[in-house]
């Protein structure tokens, strides 16, 4: 039983020496302003705001530095329904509009982070937090899959070409991105390993489990017919899933 979920705990124990290297010495991005991506609301299209603004001022009260986006939903949401003063950086300079906001208390506009700064993680909190994270993450996912199996959401799943796709896009953004995707797709490796399924680990796992409880050992030719089929069952879905979701709807949309 430790051999077969020595896998698994190995994918998790990587898992989470990537997510203290992460937390102690590359950091992660902390917004300290928010800009405008895409105005939305007619009334903001109105108002003058226009992609690539910087959110300065609203209703008089500064919205940047650490906590940006929080001040700016804290902001828009005491004054839902009002027309505010605002104060944007454009080009350089500070440009004063009258913005109508909604009932809801939103702007209009989907934002992005404008300047950044990155900061480390003392030792003891990225320990804890990388140590927390897989264990988070996989029961976050465990939800979801029990969520799509029955209906209640939708998913797309990808093969071996869609992931080396979304692992190359990682990279291109930078390392922190792309230890950020090395640290799920590790995690994840080690829960699908888990998961009680004929030829993973989790299906061998059940077989032992068996054998604990009832001292008898199921007939070997058994184990393997329910392996093999597994088996089979896993390399079909993975050619499946290859040439429908990642490589016809990358060639056709």
């Amino acid at each position: 039983m430790l051999a077969i979920l020595g896998g698994p705990l190995a994918n998790y124990l990587t898992a989470m020496v990537l997510g203290f290297v992460a937390l102690t010495m590359v950091g992660n991005e902390v917004p300290l302003s928010m800009r405008v991506d895409n105005v939305v609301e007619p009334a903001a299209q109105t108002a003058g705001l226009l992609p690539g603004d910087e959110l300065y001022k609203i209703a008089g009260e500064d919205v940047t530095g650490r906590g940006t986006q929080d001040k700016i939903l804290t902001t828009t949401a005491a004054h839902k329904g009002e027309t505010v003063a605002m104060v944007v950086r454009r080009d350089g300079q500070e440009v004063a509009l009258d913005l109508p906001l909604t009932a809801e208390g939103k702007i209009g506009i989907q934002m992005s982070p404008g300047d950044v700064t990155r900061e480390t993680h003392p030792v003891g909190i990225a320990a804890k937090t990388a140590v927390l994270f897989p264990i988070k993450f996989s029961a976050f996912q465990l939800d979801a899959l029990g969520k799509w199996v029955t209906g209640r959401i939708e998913g797309k799943m990808s093969g071996p070409v869609g992931i080396v796709r979304e692992i190359a896009k990682s990279a291109e953004r930078g390392i922190e991105a792309f230890l950020e995707i090395a640290i799920k797709m590790s995690t994840l490796l080690g829960l699908f390993n888990l998961l009680p399924l004929p030829a993973l680990d989790g299906g061998r796992f059940v077989f032992l489990l068996w054998e604990a409880v009832t001292r008898r050992r199921v007939t070997p030719r058994i184990e393997e017919t329910v392996h093999g089929i597994g088996m089979l069952a896993l390399l079909g879905l993975i050619l499946w899933v290859t040439i429908r979701n990642d490589l016809f709807s990358h060639l056709f949309g």
